[in-house]
C-alpha cells in the first residue's frame, strides 16, 4: 500500500500477536465495523515485503508447481546437458518437485520417463513403450542428453524457463506472502484445496477430447510457499469465512489447522492426511496464519460449524461510537451521538449482533451524504433486521409519536390505512387494519430537516 512502511520480517510475530491471539483467528461482529478494514490495513502489511528478493526456493517453486514429471526431468537434463540418473534426482527443480508431490519412487519415475521419451533407435533403451515426443538420447556408460534442436522445435517453452530459472533479480519486488478468498455456499473443496480441472487438448475443437488434470487450491498453493520459505509468515485471509460449508471445502483438513498439528522444523512426523485427488500426503506448516471474517447479522456465530469453532480464536469487533472521526457535526447533527442511539435501540429490539457499523459514517463530509447514507444504506439495513417491520424501524428511528416529531421530520411516513369493510364491503375478523409506509420522499432530496436526525439522540440518555 502506497505511503505503508513495511516491518522487517524478523520482528513479525513479536508484533503480530498484538493483532492476532494465535495462527488461526476469525474477527466477527455486526457489518460495517471494520473488519476488512483491520486485515487490509493492518495485517496485510504484516505480509508485504515491497523490498524483497525472490528466494532461489520460491523461483524454482513457481516453475515447477504447474509442470508434470516429465516436463521438470526434461528441464533438468537441459540444464546438465549431461547426467545419470543420480544426477538428475539430485538436481534443485527435482527436489522442488519431490516436495509438493507424493511421489515415493521418484527414481523410477525418472527411469521410467526417460525411456519413455527416449529416440526409438537408441540401442542402449530396449523399452517398448515409447511417447510421440522423443529426444532424450542414453550412451553405453548410462549418461543421459537430449536433442536441444529437436526439443526447441516442439518445446520451445523449455528454454524460456530455464532462462528464468538462472536469471538473477534484476530489481527488488513486491512479495505478497498471502491469499485472499471469500467463501460463498456454493465455494467448494476443488477451487479451496484441490480439484479436477478439463483442460482442452491443441486439436480442432470439434474432435478435441476432454481431459481432466488435478489442479491445486489457493490453500495448497499458498501452503507450497510456506514450505519453501520456513523462515517467513504467510497468511490466508477468508472473507465471510461462516457463509461456506466448513466441512466441504476444508474436508479432512480441518484437524491440520490446529496448531499441535501443524509442521515445523523440530517437528519431524507432523500430522498429515492423504488428499482426495492426487493422494499425496499433506500437512499445514506452523509459518501459515488462517484469518476469517464473519458477519454476525449474516448468521448468527452460534450457528457456526463447531468444528471451526473449537479451532479458532474469536475476536469481536463492535460498533464504536466513540471514535474520534465520529465526535463533529454536520448541519447540527452529531455523528457519534446519531450512531449510539440507534443502536442502543436495535440492540433492545433485536440484539448486539444485528446493530449498525461505525463505518457507515466515516467519510460523510455533507449533509447530502447524510441523508444519502440514511437513505440507501441505513433504511434498507433496518427492513433487512425487522422484515419490513415498519413500527419497529420507526422507534430506532424515533419516528413513533411519543417523540413529538411533525410529519415532515419523520423517517417512515404512514402512508394509508387499508381497512377491511372498504376493500371488501365487509369486515374480515382475521385480518387487522393495516398501515402502508413510505420513506419520506424529502430524505432523497436531503430537504429532510436536520431536526429529523437530531431527534433521533435528542431526548435520549446516551
Amino acid at each position: 500500500m502506497p505511503g505503508m512502511k513495511m516491518m522487517p520480517v524478523r520482528d513479525m510475530p513479536r508484533k503480530l500477536e498484538n493483532i492476532l491471539p494465535g495462527l488461526n483467528t476469525i474477527f466477527y461482529g455486526p457489518p460495517g465495523t471494520g473488519k476488512t478494514y483491520k486485515i487490509t490495513n493492518e495485517l496485510i502489511p504484516f505480509f508485504t515485503d515491497r523490498e524483497a528478493i525472490k528466494s532461489n526456493a520460491i523461483v524454482a517453486l513457481e516453475i515447477v508447481e504447474n509442470l508434470a514429471w516429465w516436463q521438470v526431468i526434461t528441464l533438468v537434463l537441459l540444464d546438465l546437458k549431461a547426467a545419470k540418473v543420480q544426477q538428475i534426482f539430485e538436481h534443485p527443480l527435482l527436489k522442488v518437485k519431490l516436495s509438493i508431490s507424493n511421489n515415493k519412487t521418484p527414481k523410477n519415475t525418472i527411469w521410467s520417463i526417460l525411456q519413455t521419451y527416449t529416440k526409438e533407435d537408441c540401442p542402449y533403451v530396449k523399452s517398448s513403450r515409447r511417447n510421440d515426443l522423443q529426444f532424450f538420447w542414453k550412451d553405453k556408460n548410462g549418461v543421459w542428453t537430449l536433442d536441444e534442436n529437436m526439443l526447441k522445435e516442439t518445446q520451445p517453452d523449455f528454454f524460456e524457463l530455464l532462462d528464468q530459472y538462472h536469471r538473477e533479480p534484476a530489481q527488488r519486488v513486491l512479495e505478497k506472502r498471502y491469499e485472499l478468498v471469500t467463501f460463498h455456499p456454493s465455494y467448494s473443496y476443488e477451487e479451496f484445496v484441490e480439484g479436477l480441472k478439463p483442460v482442452l487438448s491443441d486439436m480442432d475443437e470439434g474432435d478435441a477430447p476432454l481431459r481432466y488434470h488435478i489442479a491445486d487450491g489457493k490453500l495448497k498453493r499458498l501452503v507450497n510457499r510456506a514450505m519453501q520459505e520456513p523462515e517467513k509468515d504467510f497468511a490466508l485471509f477468508i472473507d465471510e469465512i461462516n457463509r461456506g460449508n466448513i466441512s466441504k471445502i476444508f474436508g479432512e483438513l480441518i484437524t491440520l489447522i490446529e496448531p499441535d498439528k501443524r509442521s515445523h522444523k523440530k517437528q519431524r512426523h507432523p500430522l498429515a492426511v492423504k488428499l482426495l485427488y492426487s493422494n499425496e500426503e499433506f500437512s499445514i506448516p506452523s509459518n501459515l496464519y488462517i484469518i476469517g471474517t464473519m458477519n454476525t447479522a449474516d448468521r448468527s456465530i452460534a450457528l457456526l460449524d463447531t468444528a471451526l469453532r473449537r479451532r479458532f480464536h474469536f475476536v469481536e469487533i463492535l460498533p464504536d461510537a466513540s471514535l474520534s472521526i465520529l465526535d463533529r457535526e454536520i448541519e447540527g447533527v452529531h455523528l457519534g451521538r446519531l450512531l449510539a442511539a440507534m443502536n442502543e435501540r436495535i440492540e433492545f429490539l433485536y440484539d448486539r449482533d444485528h446493530t449498525i457499523g461505525h463505518s457507515f459514517f466515516i467519510g460523510i463530509k455533507t449533509y447530502a451524504a447524510l441523508c444519502q447514507i440514511f437513505q440507501n444504506k441505513i433504511i434498507p439495513l433496518l427492513q433487512e433486521y425487522f422484515y419490513d417491520d415498519w413500527e419497529k424501524i420507526r422507534l430506532v428511528l424515533a419516528d413513533n409519536p411519543e417523540w413529538g416529531k411533525r410529519e415532515p421530520e419523520k423517517f417512515i411516513q404512514e402512508k394509508k390505512q387499508r381497512q377491511s369493510n372498504r376493500l371488501f364491503k365487509i369486515h374480515l375478523d382475521d385480518y387487522d387494519d393495516r398501515s402502508t409506509y413510505q420513506i419520506n420522499p424529502a430524505l432523497a432530496t436531503a430537504k429532510i430537516p436536520s431536526s429529523a436526525f437530531q431527534k433521533i439522540y435528542d431526548s435520549l440518555e446516551l
